[in-house]
Parts: structure tokens; sequence; C-alpha cells
């Protein structure tokens, strides 16, 4: 006699259902097939309500828009940290540094 192990699996729309162990469905979680398919993007709207519920859809939305989405910007913000800690490794150009601190100590002591 053989035993039958069942799981409970959320539906869609909520409800739950017994299904069998091995023939449990792929769970879909929120990154499942980020890279390929549009799961992420599911009942996704705009702010005004619109329907961005594909890739092509959001992509064509930021464009209408002259939007971007922040990994647009991956390069620029490695490059960005590197003259950062380029900048506070050498201690930068101290003259202007200075100005910058007599500057701020001024304005600060003339604000009252």
């Amino acid at each position: 006699m053989s035993r039958t192990t069942y799981v409970q699996v959320r539906r869609a729309d909520g409800t739950f259902d017994l299904v069998e162990k091995g023939s449990m469905p792929a769970p879909e979680y929120a990154d499942s097939g980020a890279l390929w398919g549009d799961l992420g993007y599911r009942e996704t709207k705009g702010p005004a309500g619109e329907d961005l519920s594909t890739r092509t859809k959001h992509r064509e939305f930021m464009r209408s828009r002259g939007l971007t989405t922040a990994d647009d910007f991956s390069g620029e913000w490695a490059k960005a940290a590197k003259e950062r800690d380029d900048f506070h490794r050498t201690g930068g150009d101290h003259k202007v540094r200075r100005e910058h601190i007599e500057r701020a100590i001024y304005e600060a002591g003339n604000r009252r």
C-alpha cells in the first residue's frame, strides 16, 4: 500500500486546491520568468490607470513620456562611484574644497 502526499496550492483567484505532490505545477513567483516573460507586469497599472500588463505596453508607455528605468543608468552610476572614490582617496582639489567650506560657513553665519 503506497501513501500519497497532497499539498495545498493557491489558485490565481485566491482559493486553494489540494494537489498530489508529484504533479504540482511550478510556482508562479513575481520574478518567475522575469527575463523572458511578462509575469512581473501582471496587473500593473500606470498613474492614471493605464494598462501596463505586458513588457511591450510598459516600454511604449515609458517611451511616449520620455521616461526610462533605473537599469539604463547602471554604467553611469558605476562611473560616478569610481569618480567619488578617487576624489575622496586623493582629497580632490583642496583649494576648491576650502573655498566651498568657507562660503558655506559665511552663508550659515549670515542667515540669522
